[in-house]
């Protein structure tokens, strides 16, 4: 506990190359730094959290269900910073941008590319995973596909970019993304 913020119902994960923490938000609207420690043959020994911040919607004055977290690196005159996607309509924001140090978050719109896919007829659930990639920028994945195409999940760049996939049974959601390298992105998905 930090901050008088527990950790606990983590919905979704970060990890920063760059500062080294592992980031961490929670359903009940909280976002944690996690210190590592490895041995010396690299096999994690332990967590501690350095830092706790409770995700404040300004709207509403009620915590954020946080589910999606991406960790996007400084570069083209942006600060490095945490991007953090709520639940679908649990939010006044489309996303809340906060520092790696944890200061308080701050609002940011999706980017346009989203935002169109996000108004898409047939989109009846929200984001549930974000991801940040060097070439596309901000990567999103809908926590189930639309309506018009139940078995067909997309995950939409903003760059414009989209990438589709079949589900592995009709309503099947997907959980989480993750970047592998340049080229790949892994799909958690529960069936």
């Amino acid at each position: 506990e930090v901050n008088g913020l527990k950790s606990a119902e983590l919905s979704a994960l970060a990890w920063s190359p760059s500062a080294k923490p592992l980031f961490a938000a929670s359903v009940e609207g909280r976002l944690f730094a996690y210190r590592l420690r490895w041995d010396g043959e690299q096999r994690l020994t332990g967590a501690e959290i350095s830092a706790a911040t409770a995700l404040i919607d300004p709207a509403t004055g009620k915590r954020m269900n946080a589910e999606g977290l991406a960790f996007a690196p400084a570069g083209n005159g942006r600060a490095a910073q945490l991007l953090v996607a709520p639940e679908n309509g649990a939010s006044a924001w489309a996303l809340a941008a906060v520092s790696p140090d944890l200061l308080p978050p701050t609002a940011q719109a999706w980017p346009a590319a989203i935002a169109q896919a996000l108004a898409e007829p047939g989109t009846k659930h929200g984001v549930e995973a974000i991801e940040w990639h060097p070439e596309h920028g901000l990567m999103a994945a809908l926590q189930r596909p639309v309506s018009t195409t139940p078995t067909l999940h997309t995950i939409h760049a903003a760059d414009g970019r989209r990438w589709a996939f079949t589900s592995a049974a009709t309503r099947a959601d997907i959980k989480a993304i993750e970047r592998i390298g340049i080229e790949r992105l892994l799909v958690l998905e529960r069936v």
